[in-house]
């Protein structure tokens, strides 16, 4: 039981560093989406190094940037497909917080992954944030073709406890 208390004090002082949680656990986990093959120093070299160039445009620190890109594109519903009697449904379902996190990371690299010009990753990624804290981009459309799915299948909303 000690040994968790201590635990808890260590995350909890480690978190208070940052401005804010949300965007610590963003962060991290958004590294560990990037990281290919193991190298993960390489990873947030990249990921850090565009923020640092990111911060000094927009004026705010690494952490909040990323926190505001976070929650521009965070999902709050997704759309899961339930089969009931041999027949399949498109059915929205609420998203929690950890899944939130997955999902926008996932969207992010997606669009980074299809972009097809023969520019850097750090050139796609920094101007793949730029157009999302502009409210434009990939990303969003994404989100908002999500949203437009669950609008269309919210008759299948009792499905849900199957």
């Amino acid at each position: 039981m000690v040994q968790k208390k201590k635990n808890n004090l260590l995350r909890k002082s480690i978190s208070s560093n940052y401005s804010n949680s949300y965007s610590f656990s963003f962060l991290s986990r958004f590294i560990n989406h990037v990281t290919k093959k193991g190298k993960k120093q390489l990873a947030k070299k990249i990921v850090l190094s565009v923020l640092s160039i990111l911060s000094k445009q927009y004026k705010l620190s690494s952490s909040r940037l990323m926190n505001q890109i976070f929650l521009t594109i965070r999902p709050f519903i997704e759309v899961r497909s339930v089969r009931v009697r041999r027949s399949s449904y498109l059915v929205p379902f609420p998203v929690k917080l950890h899944r939130q996190y997955h999902l926008a990371s996932f969207w992010i690299l997606e669009t980074l992954a299809t972009d097809k010009r023969k520019v850097s990753f750090e050139t796609k990624m920094r101007e793949e944030f730029v157009n999302i804290l502009s409210k434009k981009g990939a990303v969003l459309t994404k989100r908002a073709s999500t949203y437009q799915l669950a609008q269309k299948n919210r008759a299948n909303l009792h499905y849900r406890w199957y």
